[in-house]
């Protein structure tokens, strides 16, 4: 009975922390969505590309795969340091997690001087995204056919690791506030492309 309590409370525990997870989303969310931005002033984003790659390279390794930058030149944006983070990272993140050991996943940070943008390129060689799909996958609580169906296999409710449809979303509503976009370039089997715009700071 003593070990059967002690697992049951693992669950609990897990649950709890799934819970406060998703809600604390859903906050970040409806903070980006309405634009309740602190614009903190102008932020180096290829140091925020640089620390989230460090964060995330050796969560790579242990999974098998390539993570590299391709290129970063020097960027400057105005907004908000942490809600940038978040769409670095959830952008890696996601490509991490769609992408199968001995893939490739390449950051890119460029200008785009005649258009007055800075361009995040995140492409991985991972399963890639049906057509049907495509147009949603920045919907909210939205995942793919394939997801839901490998999800289900051996439990029908998300966990933190299989996600639960708001990475995504809060990309597009972080980069809306700050006055940016976000794209998607997918084949299906071959991988993804996710390209976020910003505008850059003049010189």
């Amino acid at each position: 009975p003593a070990e059967e309590y002690r697992e049951l409370l693992v669950d609990v525990i897990e649950l709890c922390e799934h819970l406060s997870s998703l809600v604390g989303q859903l906050l970040f969310l409806a903070e980006s969505e309405n634009a309740v931005i602190d614009q903190e002033g102008v932020i180096g984003l290829h140091k925020v590309v640089e620390r989230s790659f460090e964060i995330f390279h050796d969560v790579a390794e242990h999974l098998g795969i390539s993570l590299r930058i391709a290129r970063l030149d020097a960027c400057e944006v105005r907004g908000n340091h942490q809600h940038l983070r978040q769409v670095v990272n959830n952008l890696i993140d996601n490509a991490l997690k769609y992408t199968d050991r001995g893939g490739r996943v390449d950051i890119t940070l460029r200008h785009d001087s005649p258009h007055g943008q800075v361009v995040l390129t995140v492409r991985d060689t991972g399963q890639g995204i049906s057509p049907e799909d495509l147009d949603r996958v920045f919907d909210r609580f939205y995942r793919s056919k394939a997801h839901r169906v490998s999800a289900s296999a051996s439990d029908p409710s998300p966990t933190p690791d299989q996600g639960i449809g708001l990475g995504l979303s809060i990309c597009r509503a972080i980069l809306q506030a700050h006055g940016g976009s976000i794209e998607v370039e997918s084949t299906l089997g071959e991988g993804s492309t996710f390209i976020a715009r910003l505008p850059t700071v003049p010189s």
